[in-house]
């Protein structure tokens, strides 16, 4: 396409998230891709999982705390995907510590706010795909709540601007990483970023 845009197909979308996720799951709490798997499919069946509770709970404070990054979000694919990804396994913790079916589903859409709120955050060099973004997030809360809401407030998550660039006003974005003539690796504890930009999947392309 002229501008650059292309269509992800949703099995791509969702190998990628959870991918990135089990990856940082793993590195900051141990869990084996088994058990991470058996949460996705736990959350897919609805079931309880199987899972020690000192290792959820640090799954849960890591899923609290994890900063996404897309540096092309385009129309929100990815974005998307995460809320799902993450929801998914914020579901299955529920289960496991013993919440009720009407109370995870009383929750759904608060879950999905925090997510959207606290852990998302993209940059396009398109006003208009950043617009539409901001919409089908919108779009995925109204359709767990019981009156819709305004989405949180997302001027500072969802930015127009150009990832490939490291100068912002003559300034670097970020200092750039040891060995690294750019500034885009990630920053810190808790950041992630997707659609391709610093996955490092590198062994599995």
């Amino acid at each position: 396409h002229a501008s650059g845009t292309y269509y992800t197909p949703r099995s791509i979308v969702e190998y990628m998230c959870r991918e990135t996720l089990f990856r940082h799951l793993t590195a900051h709490t141990g869990i084996s891709r088994e058990a991470v798997n058996h949460l996705f499919d736990c959350a897919l069946e609805g079931r309880k999982p199987e899972i020690e509770t000192p290792l959820g709970q640090r799954l849960d404070a890591v899923l609290d705390h994890v900063t996404v990054l897309d540096p092309a979000v385009g129309s929100g694919a990815f974005l998307l995907g995460m809320v799902q990804e993450i929801l998914a396994l914020k579901e299955s913790l529920a289960r496991a510590r013993g919440d009720s079916e009407e109370r995870i589903m009383a929750e759904r859409a608060r879950r999905k706010a925090a997510i959207i709120h606290e852990s998302l955050y993209a940059v396009d060099i398109s006003f208009p795909a950043i617009e539409i973004a901001r919409l089908r997030l919108w779009l995925a809360l109204v359709v767990d709540e019981a009156e819709p809401h305004p989405l949180p407030n997302l001027d500072y998550h969802i930015l127009r601007g150009d990832s490939l660039k490291t100068l912002l006003d003559g300034k670097p974005v970020l200092p750039p990483r040891s060995g690294s003539a750019t500034g885009l690796a990630p920053g810190g504890q808790g950041q992630l970023a997707i659609a391709g930009a610093q996955m490092n999947l590198d062994d599995n392309v």
